[in-house]
């Protein structure tokens, strides 16, 4: 089984981007010690597992080196930061690079024209082009992270993609989060976008095969519902990503309480002694990962997607309901794919 530890360091940030789902929890100043992240690590395998760092903004939080030195010591499969890149310099880069395992960051990069100077702010832009092109140039792997609103699909991903192939002088994966806007906010926000709706996945899924043929690497991430699209258009299964919650993975939020994944606030414990072992009793968690849903029981796409409960309490259902999106879809049918 593959181990993924999602870590919110921190929920500080020194942005103020309005479509944040982070800024919109309790305790928007919680975050974890140094000495609490270590106690975490030193009870993972880490030869098998691999660490996600996120925030808020990771590199603010103080222990962040000692952090990131901890999980190359322990040899981590690899590290995962998620970062928009404003506090990162060359120097961070070569840090990053001489740790001696894959390093992935995740930039914050939202969109083609003023999208993201819309979203982020002024000048925020430039900061994650400089770290995306920098990078690959000190051993670090980056890719863009957008956020994949109604209208960058009107713009078109692949398009999009071959943007940010001519900024960067490369050609990186893509990859997209699906806006949810925090409650309160209206559907559409004039600084970040459109969220989706079930009618807009189908163009989506057209669109990320479209440019898997013409050699293009998109994937949408904490949306494995966009999987059973993908897979009915022939596009390779190993390349998606299905839900891990359950399943291997588990994070541990700025506020010391255990949940699914990083986007689910549904509470599975808190930090301590044994916090694999008491994960593994969990009727919960357990739950999560033989996707024990209203929505998915019967279905032929269950280990290939389980839609994402994150989403699902998000949009204010409970946590093992059915949002009405599945069924919107209509893509229940036996499962016909390349599996190359």
């Amino acid at each position: 089984m593959r181990h993924i530890v999602d870590i919110e360091l921190t929920r500080r940030c020194n942005l103020s981007c309005s479509a944040c789902f982070v800024r919109a929890q309790p305790e928007p100043e919680a975050e974890l010690t140094t000495a609490q992240v270590i106690e975490v690590l030193d009870q993972l395998p880490l030869p098998a597992c691999s660490v996600h760092l996120t925030g808020g903004e990771p590199f603010l939080h103080p222990g962040i080196w000692t952090i990131l030195e901890r999980s190359a010591a322990g040899r981590a499969a690899s590290i995962v930061v998620n970062t928009n890149a404003t506090l990162l310099a060359p120097h961070d880069l070569g840090r990053l690079g001489a740790l001696g395992l894959p390093v992935l960051l995740l930039v914050s990069f939202d969109g083609p024209g003023e999208a993201h100077a819309r979203s982020r702010g002024p000048g925020v832009a430039e900061a994650a082009r400089a770290v995306l092109c920098a990078a690959p140039h000190h051993g670090v792997m980056a890719s863009p992270a957008s956020i994949l609103t109604r209208e960058l699909l009107d713009h078109d991903l692949g398009r999009w993609h071959a943007d940010i192939e001519g900024l960067l002088g490369r050609r990186p994966e893509l990859v997209c989060f699906p806006l949810f806007l925090p409650p309160g906010r209206p559907t559409t926000s004039a600084d970040v976008g459109s969220p989706l709706a079930p009618a807009d996945l189908p163009r989506v899924a057209d669109q990320i095969v479209a440019a898997h043929v013409g050699g293009r690497r998109i994937s949408v991430i904490d949306f494995p519902l966009i999987n059973p699209l993908l897979a009915m258009r022939g596009y390779p299964v190993g390349l998606m990503g299905p839900c891990d919650a359950g399943r291997g993975r588990f994070c541990v939020q700025a506020d010391a309480t255990l949940s699914p994944c990083h986007p689910s606030r549904h509470v599975l414990g808190h930090l301590g002694p044994g916090i694999l072992k008491r994960l593994r009793r969990n009727p919960d968690h357990a739950r999560l990962g033989l996707r024990s849903f209203s929505s998915c029981q019967g279905c032929a796409w269950l280990d290939l997607c389980g839609h994402c409960r994150a989403v699902v309490s998000g949009r204010g259902f409970p946590l093992f309901d059915d949002d009405g999106w599945c069924s919107a879809l209509e893509c229940k049918r036996p499962l016909r794919h390349d599996s190359s």
